[in-house]
């Protein structure tokens, strides 16, 4: 997709974090380098192993100082741990820096919301890397998808160090809460959620059940501790329900038969192309800096979940599933 408009010169861009989910950030903006959207200039790490010269174009500068990037790039990703997110970000936004935000936004929502009115002043770009949004399953469905009943999720993986400096549910639940927005725009009336740490010092199964105003009730489950991964939803609505495969990006949709005689159940694969939803991702994010227009995951919509978040959390701690 041509996104920059004719005649601009393309962005510099930058990426803080070179641990898993950053170096994959840089390889992308390499990607989208080929067609003259952008140029990576600057990596950013506070461990200088993380940085293998030979891996980038050699107009690339890598430093362990966030300070000498500053005047060097016009976007950049922060893909840090998060802990680190808020800061990170703050500086590049008072330097005038769009910027494009891992999932969770910060640890807070204070620091979400302090980011958003310092990028509002700015008149600054804040995505955020709900990257489920840009899966081509979620694409295909987003707009077909009308009065859900019911929603259901399992999201498991493997045990893995990273990302254990926060709970799963900032970790990974994250994700299903965050596509609750896309297709639920009602108040939440009241949740129920169990949690337990199992090789963390924080939470790493969690199962949550929300209610919403108009009776909607989704259940949502996730594990960092799971033998494999499992990555599915299901969303069902008067006349059927879609079953969501977001590792394989595939959709099938079962329904009942149109005429109220028939007791037909049928079975629809959605056919769509499949996509890179990191590539995807950021594209958007630079489309958004060059169109000026808003990126498809904002600040605000990361706040609004992260708040969801933090009333699971809250739930958790006054109802502790194995109290001592």
């Amino acid at each position: 997709m041509e996104v920059r408009p004719s005649g601009a010169a393309p962005l510099r861009a930058g990426v803080v974090g070179l641990g898993y989910l950053g170096s994959f950030h840089a390889k992308k903006y390499v990607q989208l380098g080929m067609e003259g959207l952008v140029d990576l200039r600057f990596l950013v790490d506070t461990k200088k192993e993380a940085f293998d010269s030979k891996g980038w174009p050699g107009s690339v500068r890598f430093s362990d100082r966030l300070e000498d990037m500053i005047g060097q790039v016009d976007v950049a990703s922060v893909a840090t741990p998060t802990l680190a997110h808020f800061e990170v970000a703050k500086t590049l936004l008072e330097h005038g820096i769009h910027v494009l935000i891992e999932k969770p936004v910060t640890k807070s929502i204070e620091e979400a919301l302090e980011l958003e009115r310092l990028a509002k002043a700015k008149g600054l770009v804040v995505a955020i890397g709900h990257i489920e949004r840009f899966n081509g399953a979620i694409v295909a469905v987003r707009d077909r998808v009308s009065g859900p009943r019911f929603i259901e999720s399992l999201r498991l993986s493997p045990f893995q160090v990273r990302g254990t400096d926060v709970d799963v549910l900032m970790d990974l639940m994250i994700h299903d809460l965050d596509l609750l927005g896309l297709f639920v725009q009602e108040p939440l009336e009241s949740l129920e959620a169990i949690g337990v740490p199992v090789l963390s010092q924080n939470i790493d199964i969690a199962n949550v059940r929300l209610r919403f105003g108009s009776g909607l009730i989704t259940q949502l489950t996730a594990s960092r501790v799971s033998r494999e991964r499992h990555r599915k939803m299901r969303i069902f609505t008067p006349d059927g329900y879609y079953s969501i495969d977001f590792l394989n990006q595939s959709v099938e949709i079962i329904e009942r038969g149109r005429l109220e005689t028939t007791h037909e159940i049928r079975a629809e694969q959605l056919l769509f192309p499949k996509t890179d939803a990191l590539l995807a991702e950021i594209e958007d994010f630079l489309l958004a800096v060059l169109q000026k227009s808003p990126p498809r995951a904002t600040i605000e919509d990361a706040t609004r979940t992260l708040k969801l978040v933090q009333a699971i959390q809250s739930y958790l701690e006054n109802h502790p599933t194995f109290p001592v």
